[in-house]
């Protein structure tokens, strides 16, 4: 299954968050990253707001 990836700055534009949340999050292991073409990108389902995931259910 292929997982969708967003870059860092849609991850930002999807959650609200701003960068240095993110990071801190992902140093705690709450969200997921990896590198793909050289560039840091989030795995989407894991940055999407709860409020928009409730919604989708």
């Amino acid at each position: 299954m292929l997982e969708a990836l967003v870059s860092v700055e849609k991850a930002i534009e999807i959650s609200g968050l701003s960068r240095s949340t993110l990071w801190r999050l992902e140093k705690e292991g709450k969200i997921k990253s990896t590198k793909w073409n050289r560039k840091k990108m989030f795995f989407r389902k894991d940055v999407e707001p709860m409020a928009d995931r409730s919604k989708v259910r």
